[in-house]
């Protein structure tokens, strides 16, 4: 299906003359093309470029990994997050993985394995970093959030749960703590309601202290029980 919203008038400027153009989009799945029809006095002329392989067209997409949105309720693995371009589906402050890369995935986040070989998570986690994920909620209504992690350090990290840019949880103090760094533990956090359908969820860490590590392993969504 081809659609055509209404044109725009923009005026530009061209030796010293004001000259008006109408842009026109055709959306067509992935395809956008952007025709410029310039309006000179002696006649028209259309110039219709493509912009389906542009570099920016590219860097501005996000996917659900594995190509299948998460599903909730459900278990939900940290080292799953939407594929995309730094800014888009996630944000890392560092610009390379702290620790050895991983063959999992291919990201700047930083992807570790338990030494023995049975838990893939997020580590080495700054403030103000965060990870998307795709998201399918089967039904709307209140879910009992639990996180799987590992914390050591005397003052407490903390994030944040936002689904669709608007914030469900409230900053969440991880209180727990544990004596290794890949000894992982369960920790409840809020109930947080949800919209049935397709959405974006976002773990913002916003707060992580001088001195306290937290390695995150999963979350899960549970359906409130009345």
């Amino acid at each position: 299906m081809k659609l055509e919203p209404a044109a725009t008038r923009v005026e530009l400027p061209l030796s010293g003359q004001s000259q008006k153009a109408i842009p026109r989009i055709a959306r067509d799945h992935n395809l956008v093309r952007l025709s410029l029809t310039l309006m000179l006095g002696l006649g028209l002329s259309t110039v219709a470029p493509s912009l389906l392989n542009s570099q920016e067209s590219k860097s501005d997409r996000m996917t659900p990994f594995g190509s299948k949105p998460q599903v909730i309720p459900g278990t939900i693995e940290f080292e799953n997050f939407d594929e995309g371009a730094e800014g888009v589906a996630f944000h890392e402050i560092e610009a390379a993985n702290d620790p050895t890369p991983i063959a999992y995935r291919k990201t700047t986040v930083d992807l570790e394995v338990t030494p023995d070989k049975k838990v893939i998570l997020i580590g080495h986690i700054k403030e103000g970093e965060w990870m998307n994920f795709t998201v399918d909620v089967a039904k709307s209504g209140a879910y009992e959030l639990d996180l799987s992690v590992a914390v050591q350090g005397n003052e407490p990290p903390e994030i944040r749960i936002e689904v669709d840019c608007i914030d469900v949880s409230g900053p969440i103090p991880i209180t727990t703590t544990t004596s290794k760094w890949y000894q992982f533990t369960r920790f409840a956090g809020p109930t947080v309601k949800l919209e049935d359908g397709r959405h974006v969820l976002r773990v913002i860490i916003v707060k992580s202290p001088k001195g306290t590590s937290l390695n995150l392993d999963h979350m899960r969504f549970l359906t409130k029980q009345k």
